[in-house]
């Protein structure tokens, strides 16, 4: 086949190129910036989704030289670790003998931003304070930038929970852009695999053994010292909070004001985020551990 006309080639600098464009425009400050930033995954899993593993791979090697040509080795290493290597594991995770599973890239939402914090955790090591030093220096520098006075007990509080909300944001991305762009394929009628449920999604069995295990490290943790294991924390409870998501999207599937029922949890959700996510959480451990959602009525 003639490589121009070749739709993984063609589906792969497509990809490479849109990712790049979105990340560059937020990193030159341009209008909408934050949003394009954290659209930028999208394009990469939809080269991977619909056109398979070598357009990923292309995707991703192409965005990789753009952004070290046009943005430099930082933002190219801050693409490449935020978008490019989750929208490559993510995809490889879930394609399982030509069909696409939730398991395994269910698990990954909270194994990848897990690695991530590690990673920085063991470069800010020779900092004065090591992780929560370093947290607690972007905490105060933050509160310094909006006006707040400087508080010392604010930014240790504040730097506490910044890598537990790194880990969850970062997942949320990766979620919404991988599924945004299995939907966009298959209304297109371009996606290689059908959709799974996510009301379905079931983690690996041994997953479990990580969030009790950080928190045998948040409780052994020295007072001042628990970032690393509340982050890793969340990290591992965030699968959980995506399986009590697709158990609520999953309830009255049938009710005409569904939609309106759905935009009223969001909007409480987002309101009273931290007491709503902890509900939703339980939802999804006892979905895993316990009910199982009735399969959708046959047609």
């Amino acid at each position: 086949m003639d490589l121009a006309n070749d739709p993984r080639l063609l589906a792969a600098g497509a990809a490479g190129l849109a990712s790049t464009v979105l990340a560059l425009w937020a990193f030159r400050g341009l209008p909408a910036g934050p949003a394009f930033f954290w659209l930028s995954p999208m394009p990469l899993f939809m080269a991977g989704l619909g056109f398979g593993q070598g357009a990923l791979w292309g995707s991703v090697a192409l965005g990789l030289v753009l952004m070290l040509l046009l943005g430099g080795g930082y933002t190219a290493g801050l693409w490449l670790v935020a978008f490019g290597l989750p929208a490559v594991a993510l995809t490889m995770a879930g394609l399982r003998q030509g069909r696409l599973e939730l398991s395994m890239p269910l698990a990954m939402l909270g194994l990848y931003p897990a690695a991530v914090l590690l990673i920085v955790a063991f470069v800010a090591g020779d900092a004065d304070g090591g992780l929560d030093g370093v947290l607690r220096s972007l905490a105060a520098g933050g509160m310094a930038r909006i006006g707040m006075p400087a508080d010392a007990d604010m930014a240790a509080q504040i730097g506490r929970f910044m890598a537990g909300a790194l880990a969850f944001w970062l997942a949320v991305a990766l979620a919404v852009n991988g599924t945004a762009a299995q939907r966009l394929l298959t209304r297109a009628g371009m996606a290689a695999h059908a959709a799974p449920a996510w009301r379905e999604a079931r983690l690996p069995r041994w997953y479990a053994l990580l969030p009790v295990l950080a928190v045998l490290w948040f409780a052994l943790a020295p007072a001042g010292g628990d970032a690393l294991p509340l982050g890793l924390l969340t990290a591992f409870l965030t699968p959980f909070f995506f399986q009590g998501l697709g158990v609520i999207h999953g309830l009255g599937r049938d009710l005409p004001a569904r939609p309106f029922l759905l935009g009223g949890f969001y909007a409480v959700l987002v309101v009273f985020i931290f007491p709503v996510a902890i509900l939703v959480v339980g939802i999804g451990l006892f979905s895993q551990f316990g009910w199982r959602p009735s399969p959708p009525p046959q047609i």
